[in-house]
């Protein structure tokens, strides 16, 4: 499937998940660009359609796109994408915020980080509903701290780790007693796994 025809087919027609989905997957095995990825993500964001969020974090999820993206790519493609990730996670019409959340953690960037920090606060309505948005904010404080000491042998930028560490510092003063916690657990792995 061409540029085009993705273009085309998710802006013409109101599917289902299993469609979209398999279109998405039919799109991806013929390019995994940084470019192709944040297509996707603007098609989305543009038709304000869950199925199709759905059906990106699942196809991209499962390939490691996103942690390809982060190990390979280093341009302005990248920012723009974690821009659009930024933007998803603004956005209160659908409910993959974990799952966006759970791949920000593989770019070791100031923007990601930004985006990880306000997500410990958001709480999008739909995720409100089933856990007060409990599980983002977990994920999110999570995140950060796997920016700030990976669990592999990435290397990371000593200004990003800093920023990371900096970020979750400023969490230990938060008003939920639950958010202290959890960066205190994140705070204490990262500094056990640097004695």
């Amino acid at each position: 499937m061409t540029r085009e025809q993705i273009i085309e087919s998710m802006n013409t027609e109101n599917l289902g998940y299993d469609e979209y989905e398999s279109r998405i997957t039919e799109y991806m095995d013929k390019a995994e660009t940084v470019d192709d990825v944040s297509l996707l993500l603007e098609i989305a964001c543009q038709r304000r359609n869950e199925a199709i969020v759905d059906a990106i974090t699942s196809v991209l999820g499962r390939r490691h796109t996103f942690s390809d993206i982060a190990a390979h790519s280093k341009s302005a493609s990248v920012d723009r994408l974690l821009n659009l990730l930024a933007e998803m996670l603004s956005q209160t019409w659908h409910g993959a915020h974990e799952d966006l959340v759970a791949e920000l953690e593989e770019f070791p960037h100031p923007k990601a980080i930004e985006t990880l920090r306000q997500m410990v606060d958001i709480k999008p309505t739909i995720l409100a509903e089933l856990d007060g948005g409990d599980a983002l904010s977990r994920k999110a404080i999570w995140a950060l701290g796997k920016i700030a000491s990976p669990l592999d042998d990435r290397k990371i930028d000593p200004e990003i780790k800093s920023a990371a560490l900096d970020a979750l510092n400023d969490l230990l003063n938060h008003p939920d007693k639950l958010v202290v916690e959890r960066t205190q657990k994140q705070l204490d792995r990262i500094s056990e796994a640097h004695r």
